[in-house]
């Protein structure tokens, strides 16, 4: 279940205009962090990187 969600993230912050990307990205990350799938959990710390490094 929790995968389903992770995908369905995926799909918003891919559909957002520039001015909501950033805050779904970073809750996709927050979640991907947060996930059972040391894969996700890798995924999640990359993207808070480069949030991190553009702010």
């Amino acid at each position: 279940m929790a995968r389903l969600s992770l995908l369905a993230r995926d799909r918003v912050v891919a559909q957002c205009d520039s001015d909501r990307k950033m805050t779904e990205n970073v809750s996709l990350s927050w979640a991907l962090v947060h996930s059972k799938h040391p894969h996700d959990v890798q995924r999640g710390i990359a993207m808070l990187e480069v949030i991190e490094d553009a702010t």
